[in-house]
């Protein structure tokens, strides 16, 4: 018998790789809402994307199984619909894409063994580098994400001049793309993506099972579908891309978007593959420094974090560097923490569950890391907050560079910063909460000084430190108590 051909819901290739004669089959699970209590919005795309998805199967002619969500949680599992679909199917092999994320191919791997299945897994198309390329690459090496760049660009001979060299005469314009936004640019809107008759009932449906979710289904923005997400590319590539790279790192109040394209959420789903993505970007007639910087984005650093997902997952989600035990309050999940770029932040993810990279890395982790919050209640907060969240993704990213929880197995040091980088980067009003930040900061800095002067890359913070005068320890470790009490 043919093998059943399982899609799972971050898998919706334009081009289903789907034997003929195959089964197919796709599952929505509760699983995916309540592993961690996530935002409304991820659930809405989730299960929209997969029926617009299944829709477009059956339109094709694949013989396709479709489970809805049950009205409870108590109707059947994940693994029992699979179970019963293989009986059904007489079929004693799965086919599938490589599942990203690790825990989920643990567990189906188990399953297999237990059921005697046999598994054959197929590339997985939403990234560009196989685990065995990314392993070969990492091995006895120092894990460093711009030498593995420089190897994508060269593997991938993407941006390179007719010697092999980096068009430019660099392999990185990162210096260059880190302006705040001057006052009275004018930020494009985001396309407005029209609602499907899809798209509502599963808002509906999201309401009404997940009620005590964050988030509110009526505010959903994001495209459902490979057309959608075809727009919504073509929208970045002709009204934002020309200005990524200088203002990709910019914090202002009074924008949100700015000149990011969010496409994460399309290609951690499949409706998009980064191949194609990066194929249209080196080829736009945008300027090299932005060009150069969305590029290294998706070949660069989204390969990077898988690869260090795959090869260090386990150790990162058990590792404590800092030895933070603290849990999150309720002012930090109602965006209420008194300190204005923080809530500024929080209130986007609220909204949104999004908001761009470097608010992610030094707004909220540097947050996070100097209130001293334990790793995993800060990786729950990031899996059940934004709509891009993957283990695959949110593990490196929150244990490896927001938290350093992991003590550095492929970043160099903690991304830190006091209030004067945020009103530089944001235009942030100096107030009461610029020294309770600080003394975040600087009594976090004076904590690890041992630890720091080894680091060649902290020890200018711990001289800072030593020049601090008494009275301005004295402010500002006092008016830090006022701010971390709210985190």
């Amino acid at each position: 018998m043919p093998p059943l051909h399982l899609i799972l819901g971050d898998q919706l290739f334009a081009r289903p790789p789907i034997d003929p004669g195959s089964q197919v089959l796709m599952i929505e699970d509760w699983g995916l809402a309540t592993r961690h209590r996530v935002h409304k919005h991820k659930v809405v795309l989730f299960f929209a994307a997969m029926r617009h998805y299944a829709q477009e199967l059956e339109k094709a002619g694949f013989p396709l199984f479709y489970r809805r969500l049950p009205a409870s949680a108590a109707g059947p599992d994940f693994w029992q619909v699979l179970a019963e679909q293989m009986q059904t199917a007489h079929a004693d092999c799965l086919r599938l894409v490589q599942p990203a994320d690790r825990f989920f191919r643990r567990l189906l791997e188990q399953q297999a063994c237990a059921r005697g299945w046999q598994i054959s897994y197929i590339p997985n198309p939403g990234f560009l580098t196989s685990d065995e390329v990314f392993s070969q690459w990492a091995q006895g090496r120092r894990l460093h994400a711009a030498d593995f760049y420089r190897f994508q660009r060269q593997r991938l001979g993407l941006l390179l001049d007719q010697a092999g060299g980096p068009l430019g005469g660099r392999w990185s314009f990162d210096p260059d793309n880190r302006k705040p936004l001057p006052k009275g640019m004018a930020v494009p809107p985001l396309p407005q993506l029209q609602p499907t008759t899809i798209l509502r009932q599963v808002q509906a449906m999201v309401a009404r099972q997940f009620p005590d979710h964050p988030g509110v289904v009526e505010d959903f923005w994001l495209p459902v579908t490979r057309r959608q997400a075809l727009i919504w590319f073509r929208d970045f590539l002709d009204h934002r891309l020309e200005h990524f790279g200088p203002y990709e790192d910019a914090l202002p109040e009074r924008e949100e978007i700015l000149f990011h394209s969010v496409l994460t959420p399309v290609l951690n789903l499949g409706l998009m593959t980064p191949a194609e993505v990066v194929e249209a970007v080196a080829a736009h007639p945008a300027p090299l420094a932005s060009r150069e910087g969305f590029i290294r984005q998706i070949i660069g650093w989204r390969e990077f974090i898988r690869g260090i997902d795959l090869l260090h997952g386990d150790q990162q989600a058990k590792a404590n560097h800092f030895h933070h035990h603290r849990q999150l309050s309720a002012a930090w999940w109602q965006g209420r923490t008194g300190v204005p770029p923080w809530d500024h932040a929080l209130d986007m993810v609220r909204r949104r569950a999004w908001c761009h990279h470097i608010q992610r890395l030094m707004v909220l982790g540097n947050a996070l890391t100097l209130c001293e919050i334990a790793p995993r209640a800060a990786y729950d907060w990031f899996m059940a907050g934004f709509c891009d969240s993957a283990d695959w993704v949110m593990g490196p990213n929150v244990y490896g560079m927001a938290l350093f929880s992991d003590g550095g197995i492929f970043a160099t040091k903690p991304y830190l910063c006091g209030s004067n980088y945020l009103r530089k980067m944001g235009g942030w009003s100096a107030g009461p909460w610029c020294d309770g930040v600080d003394g975040l900061y600087w009594a976090f800095i004076g904590k690890h000084r041992q630890e720091f002067l080894a680091n060649p890359r902290m020890a200018q913070a711990v001289r800072g430190y030593d020049r601090l005068s008494a009275e301005r320890k004295e402010r500002i470790f006092s008016a830090l108590l006022l701010v971390g009490r709210q985190v």
